[in-house]
């Protein structure tokens, strides 16, 4: 009995470890939306301050849910990626958050000034 509580203390002494491995990869996205979900609540709020509405508590708590369930989501997808041993499902996932969050962004912007961001990007891309 005595083995088998040396074998579980020497496996949990591992543990703080396997958590730095598995999380290591994901930093650099949770870092990128964290930074795109904070650009679109201070654009939306702009938007709401220059179109003269009413900025709210309740609006604003959204942002803990939408980054607990980004967080969430890249989690799961840096899951999948080691069970399948690939790592384009957690940078798939990623791109795809942070599309819409530029996409938020866009429209924020947009009803601030009537110009959108990216517009002339895309009518430059598309003319080349």
């Amino acid at each position: 009995m005595k083995d088998f509580y040396d074998k579980i203390k020497a496996a949990t002494l591992h543990v703080p470890e396997l958590i730095i491995i598995f999380l290591s990869p994901v930093w650099a996205q949770v870092g990128i939306i964290t930074l795109a979900v904070f650009t679109d609540t201070a654009t939306a709020i702009w938007a709401a301050k220059r179109s003269d509405e009413a900025v709210t508590s309740k609006k604003a708590a959204t942002i803990v849910s939408k980054l607990t369930v980004y967080y969430l989501v890249i989690l799961l997808s840096r899951g999948m990626d080691c069970m399948a041993g690939t790592d384009y499902v957690l940078k798939l996932i990623s791109l795809a958050l942070l599309g819409m969050e530029l996409m938020s962004i866009d429209e924020n912007f947009k009803k601030a000034t009537g110009k959108s961001i990216f517009k002339p990007l895309i009518d430059k891309v598309r003319r080349k």
